[in-house]
């Protein structure tokens, strides 16, 4: 923002060891206005991790600012206080100073640094898992960089919002986004930008644990950055490089990395990196078994962590501390170290923490032989745990990255004329068809293999503990938590391959493939999340369900007159199944075939007549079905799967036209779930 040769000079002048304070009177002295000089002398500290004096300069340039009216440096020194709370782990604080400062730029109308001010506050949200109102400042901003055609600050923009993306597990759009952002790094021509981009990309892959594939981009990333003699940007990618050989256990290897990414930071004076990466060395002298000089690099980043103030970074290091003392059967040091974890991350509200906490506390008293205790805290550590990342997020990955490279060569080689154009698109479609049910299958397949797998591992880990009441309930939900993320990525997956079908009746194949798999995950995710596992309740089952095909089928709530009615009921797994799949057809069929989008209306009753039978009544304004329909005679799938598990319930389904189609449902096998 603030682009003049003061800043220059101040850089020049701090980095010297002859700064004294006279000279630093005679600049202030000099000064036509201090407040941008103390606003300057505020960014060079915090560039420095010396965050105390950053603080004090940006009080200064708002006592100088506001006294001399001058908006444009008050706008800086709310930003320069924003980012002190920023790294110091005060985040509400951080986000009233950044919506001050953009107060502040809305009156004097400079959109660049608004769109600056909203990535900020984005960036805040996103620290502290507010994943929604990150999406929401990162598109405000994006907006503002797209209406100046700034490509480079688009490609910035569109990085960011592809880690919340990735961060809540939508990793289609996150891997799009990154691929986007090269194409605008390559418009501005800016090799900076494209090197972070192709790093964050990097490290989809290295968290997919694709290590070859990480390091060649990482690598590709390391040759820019050495090119333009960034040392920091460097130093970061060799640590990042120092992560994936970790993971890769040559640990060897990781510690040369790491020690590299260790000596850039100490010369370049970032401390904050300094002590990542220094705890980072400890990782690895723990793996080596080397417990004491582990314990002396994470005391000495615990030190350095206290000094800038930097909280989340002092909470990772009294966590790293806990686990060696842990691994040194130090049982009391552990715990000592541990609960000083949890208090600065309770106390700055440090969320992502908590996972690594609860595993580690489940760990700890399990060694000491109190497992009631490691149950407890086994038990917060799987409901917090959302694994998403499994083998058939690498097949996505494959593709996308198969679409990067063919845009890349499409820039070098011009393609030949298709002549036969008709007969190639009639052929790619049927072979899209044949692919598309052979790959259904095959997830089918690894779901199952998954689900079995998670079930067997934890049912091991339950023996391990002890035989208590609780422990049925853990394995229950962590199997109907797993089974639901699987049936998520396999929505996710379908939704991404339909984008590459041509073929209409293919797309409408795998959009009603995934809402059968919705309404089935659905099922699962209540199952893990309320308080009785053993039974559904329909009132909140069946209205998420109905929502979902309102969204999928585009029916406007304005429009369209909704009319429901569901008696809460708590049925058992075996009849809410079969029952959910059921009403996902009829609706389904509802919304696409008769349902008026402009007029029409759409009921839906479900109750318990005399304790032995369930009531379902649907009914729309469409044009009904024909005089002849028979249900048994239907070639239609979901038809014929009406009809399959309606005789699982004992159901009588019956189809009348009156003003639109009825259908009414008798349901005589059911079970009402116990409480």
């Amino acid at each position: 923002m603030r682009k003049n040769l003061l800043y220059i000079f101040l850089i020049i002048f701090l980095s010297s060891k002859g700064q004294n304070t006279d000279s630093l009177k005679v600049a202030l002295t000099l000064a036509k206005d201090k407040s941008q000089i103390y606003n300057t002398l505020s960014d060079v500290y915090k560039s420095k991790s010396e965050f105390k004096l950053s603080k004090n300069y940006a009080d200064s340039a708002l006592f100088c600012s506001e006294k001399n009216n001058n908006l444009t440096e008050k706008a800086n020194a709310y930003i320069n206080f924003g980012d002190y709370f920023y790294y110091t782990s005060y985040y509400d604080s951080s986000i009233f100073y950044y919506k001050k400062a953009t107060d502040c730029q809305k009156k004097i109308g400079n959109a660049d640094d608004i769109a600056i001010i909203y990535n900020n506050i984005a960036t805040v949200y996103f620290s502290i898992d507010e994943y929604q109102n990150s999406i929401v400042y990162y598109n405000k901003s994006l907006k503002y960089k797209k209406e100046s055609n700034d490509n480079n600050s688009i490609a910035k923009g569109l990085n960011n919002l592809a880690n919340v993306y990735s961060e809540i597990g939508d990793y289609e759009k996150a891997v799009n986004l990154l691929y986007e952002s090269i194409k605008y790094c390559d418009k501005s021509e800016n090799k900076l930008q494209k090197s972070t981009t192709l790093s964050n990309l990097a490290g989809l892959y290295k968290d997919w644990k694709q290590f070859d594939k990480a390091l060649e981009l990482y690598d590709e990333a390391l040759s820019i950055k050495s090119e333009l003699n960034d040392l920091d940007g460097k130093a970061n990618i060799l640590n990042n490089i120092g992560i994936v050989h970790k993971q890769k256990k040559e640990y060897d290897k990781a510690e040369a990395f790491f020690t590299k990414s260790k000596t850039i930071f100490k010369k370049t004076g970032n401390k904050k990196r300094y002590s990542i990466v220094n705890s980072n060395l400890g990782t690895i002298k723990q793996q080596k078994k080397e417990y004491d000089i582990a314990i002396n690099l994470f005391l000495e980043s615990t030190e350095i962590s206290e000094a800038i103030n930097t909280p989340i970074d002092l909470a990772y290091n009294y966590f790293y501390l806990s686990r060696v003392y842990l691994l040194k059967n130090n049982y009391d040091e552990s715990e000592f170290y541990i609960k000083k974890c949890i208090e600065i991350s309770e106390k700055s509200q440090l969320h992502s923490i908590k996972l690594d906490i609860n595993k580690l506390l489940s760990d700890l008293y399990k060694a000491k032989g109190d497992f009631k205790n490691a149950l407890k805290y086994f038990h917060k550590y799987t409901t917090i745990k959302d694994s998403v990342f499994t083998l058939n997020n690498k097949k996505l990955l494959n593709e996308l990255n198969t679409k990067y490279e063919t845009d890349k060569k499409n820039k070098r080689i011009e393609l030949l004329n298709i002549k036969t154009d008709k007969q190639v698109t009639e052929i790619k479609a049927k072979r899209q068809q044949l692919n598309l049910w052979i790959w259904i299958s095959v997830l089918a397949v690894i779901l199952a293999i998954v689900s079995v797998y998670f079930f067997y591992n934890k049912k091991k880990l339950s023996d391990k503990l002890s035989k208590t009441l609780g422990e049925k309930d853990v394995l229950l939900r962590e199997i109907h938590h797993r089974v639901k993320n699987n049936l998520q990525i396999i929505s996710s997956l379908l939704n991404m391959q339909s984008r590459f079908l041509n073929d209409e009746k293919s797309k409408e194949i795998v959009n009603e493939s995934q809402n059968r798999i919705k309404s089935m995950s659905l099922i699962h995710q209540k199952l893990y999340q309320e308080e009785n596992i053993t039974g559904i309740e329909t009132r909140t089952y069946f209205s998420e369900l109905i929502d979902s095909l309102i969204l999928s089928y585009g029916i406007n709530k304005k429009t369209v007159s909704l009319n429901i009615d569901i008696e809460n009921l708590l049925l058992d797994v075996d009849t809410a199944i079969p029952l959910g799949l059921i009403l996902n057809e009829i609706i389904s069929n509802a919304f696409k075939y008769g349902v008026d989008k402009e007029s029409g209306y759409f009921v839906f009753k479900f109750s318990q007549q005399n304790n032995d039978e369930l009531l379902l009544f649907i009914k729309d304004n469409g044009k009904g079905i024909p005089d002849d329909f028979d249900i048994k005679k239907s070639k239609s799938y979901g038809m014929k799967l009406i009809q399959s598990l309606s005789k699982k319930l004992k159901a009588e389904i019956s189809f009348k036209n009156a003003d639109g189609l009825e259908i009414t449902m008798i349901i005589r096998k059911f079970k009402i779930a116990k409480t």
